[in-house]
């Protein structure tokens, strides 16, 4: 159940990801920037020519300290990560003060807004109603 949380998490990420890149026009640029992070790189592969536009229109050159620096300027830094979220990414998040914790049997857990069924009492699956109703982002995974 945890996975899929996180599955949802990840391809709703994505999804908002590949949204916002062709929201902006290459007719009319403005000073947006877009950042990605690659934590699987056959991800690059798969999506080899979604890359190459962004390469193409936005530049390529990365690494630790543009990233710092690109968040320093005040500009949104978007990380989706699972359970084997590696080494160069967990920094990068804890420099944001984000903590990925090492032991990937570990949980989100929430004491508020969780749902009763499905979770065996661990309080790990969110209840939340106030989705923003898209196919583009939830997909099939929640019906409305």
């Amino acid at each position: 159940m945890v996975n899929f949380s996180i599955a949802i998490v990840f391809i709703a990420s994505f999804s908002l990801l590949l949204a916002l890149t062709y929201s902006f026009s290459t007719d009319n640029p403005t000073d947006r920037r877009i950042l990605v992070l690659l934590d699987d790189l056959a991800l690059k592969s798969s999506h080899s020519i979604f890359f190459s536009s962004l390469k193409a229109r936005f530049g390529g050159y990365l690494d630790v300290a543009a990233i710092l620096d690109f968040v320093d300027s005040g500009k949104d830094l978007i990380v989706a990560a699972n359970a084997t979220v590696s080494n160069l990414i967990r920094n990068i998040a804890a420099e944001c003060g984000v903590d990925f914790d090492e032991d990937p049997s570990t949980v989100v857990i929430d004491h508020g807004s969780y749902a009763i069924s499905g979770t065996g009492g661990y309080h790990t699956l969110i209840d939340a109603d106030d989705f923003i109703q898209s196919d583009v982002l939830l997909d099939r995974f929640i019906s409305f």
